[in-house]
């Protein structure tokens, strides 16, 4: 028996017989094999054999005698299959010279039917070929069979041959049934107890990577139980710590208040930032600062002069953050005790001057909508306790008739260009209330012409008396604008 061994397959052949004829023999040899994988199983049903015969005359190097390819081979159920060696290479079997010598058969196999193909190695072909010779030995005629002669004495028994060498082994026979399961033998020693292995995660009381259920709030949480800080880290490196004290810092290990938030990044935006996304009108991101006395269990309603909220803006000094309550800062403050129905509230605006560390009050918006600069209890819309300054606009205009001057965002306005005398007929962009002062600075008189055609009907003037109104050098007029009637209105004028 030859084993053939490539990947994890083996082929079992079995060489079952070589057949010649004494009178004119068929031209070829028997050729039966079974094939079987590594576990003893025959490999059945096969259609995609390829097999491959080369006769040598050594057993190791030499020259081939002869060869041919037999593709494709197909098993059986038993994974047997049989061949005819000469069959395919007919005029190269039939002039094998059998008498010259030993001769030698090689057989290559490929499983998947390729050019693949694994040697089983070299085997000498000895008796039954060498009769195919006798086709070609010579020789008379064949006589016709002579009469059968009488059965001769049997003779004395001779010895005992030699034993002859073992036979080729036949085909292995279908795998019988299973036998009865033998009795069970008696059992073994225990054996002595292994190490303990480390103890392993109990998921039932570990927070998972997709989660948990059946949690119960107040119960199962994340976080510590020995008054240590808790850190939450990505790619190994903190971004957010809780405090023992119960603080939260981003960005930071020891964050001073409730919530702190640092960061390092320059030219990108950092901090707090909130975005919504809706087709609400009356739906935008919020920043809450609520105040309320009493307890979270028991809120109380806020008291007048109960800071509500700030917006504080510090610096550090070179030392520390300042942590004083007066300095650059937003706050505010309820101007009445709180009800549901009544909820009174202003804004204090504070700024530190150079030189301080402390912050004063600026301007206030108070609770009835009232701006006081310098003051904390404005009596008009707007009440300066102070100067009042608005800066210039130079408009260059030519000689003759202006109509339509554009004054753009100011109030304040001094006219220069002109050679000679020249008028103006209009101003552009009035709109209700606002207050324009006019300063005459060339060397030649301006006049103002009253409700001129030449400017727009908005943009013209209504003088006293509806007479036109003429300023010589350096002289001046104020003008408010109405948008009841569309019309600029001269409140005074002076002349130098």
């Amino acid at each position: 028996m030859k084993k053939l061994f490539f990947s994890t397959i083996i082929f079992a052949l079995f060489l079952i017989n070589f057949v010649g004829f004494a009178q004119a023999p068929p031209e070829g040899i028997n050729y039966q094999a079974l094939a079987r994988d590594t576990t003893g199983r025959s490999i059945s049903n096969n259609n995609n054999l390829k097999v491959k015969f080369t006769i040598w005359d050594a057993i190791t190097n030499g020259t081939v005698v002869f060869t041919e390819t037999h593709n494709p081979v197909s098993t059986n159920r038993y994974g047997l299959f049989t061949l005819v060696i000469g069959k395919v290479n007919t005029t190269g079997f039939s002039s094998i010279s059998w008498a010259t010598g030993n001769v030698f058969l090689e057989v290559e196999i490929d499983t998947v039917g390729g050019n693949n193909y694994i040697s089983m190695g070299r085997t000498q072909m000895v008796s039954v070929p060498y009769a195919l010779y006798a086709k070609t030995a010579g020789g008379g005629l064949i006589g016709a069979t002579g009469y059968t002669g009488s059965t001769g004495f049997t003779g004395s028994t001779g010895a005992t041959g030699a034993t002859g060498t073992n036979g080729v082994t036949g085909i292995t026979g279908v795998t019988g049934s299973t036998g009865t399961t033998g009795t069970m033998g008696i059992t073994g020693i225990t054996g002595a107890t292994g190490m303990t292995g480390a103890t392993g995660v109990d998921l039932g009381t570990h927070w998972t990577l997709t989660g948990n259920a059946g949690t119960l709030p107040g119960t199962n949480f994340i976080g510590t139980t020995d008054n240590q800080d808790f850190v939450l880290k990505t790619n190994a490196t903190e971004k957010m710590r809780v405090l023992s004290s119960g603080f939260v810092g981003i960005g930071t290990s020891s964050p001073d208040v409730e919530f702190e938030v640092v960061s390092t990044a320059q030219f990108n935006p950092h901090g707090i930032m909130g975005t919504e996304y809706n087709n609400n009108s009356v739906s935008d991101s919020h920043l809450w600062l609520r105040k309320a006395r009493g307890t979270e269990s028991a809120p109380l309603a806020v008291m007048a002069n109960d800071e509500l909220g700030s917006l504080k803006f510090r610096g550090h000094n070179g030392i520390i953050f300042p942590t004083n309550f007066d300095q650059t800062e937003i706050v505010a403050i309820a101007s009445e005790n709180f009800t549901p129905v009544a909820n009174g509230s202003f804004l204090k605006f504070m700024t530190t001057p150079n030189g301080n560390s402390s912050g004063s009050e600026r301007m206030r918006i108070d609770q009835n909508g009232k701006v006081g600069i310098g003051t904390s209890s404005p009596n008009t819309r707007v009440d300066i306790a102070g100067d009042l300054a608005t800066r210039e606009n130079q408009i260059s205009l030519g000689n003759g008739s202006s109509d339509n001057v554009a004054t753009g965002n100011y109030t304040f306005i001094r006219i220069t260009g002109p050679t000679a005398n020249f008028d103006i007929t209009g101003f552009a962009g009035g709109v209700d209330g606002k207050i324009l002062f006019v300063v005459n600075n060339t060397s030649f008189s301006l006049s103002f012409k009253n409700a001129d055609a030449n400017s727009l009907a908005p943009n013209r003037l209504f003088l006293n008396n509806g007479t036109d109104i003429t300023l010589a050098q350096n002289g001046g007029a104020t003008f408010i604008y109405s948008a009841s009637v569309n019309k600029w209105f001269m409140v005074g004028h002076a002349k130098p």
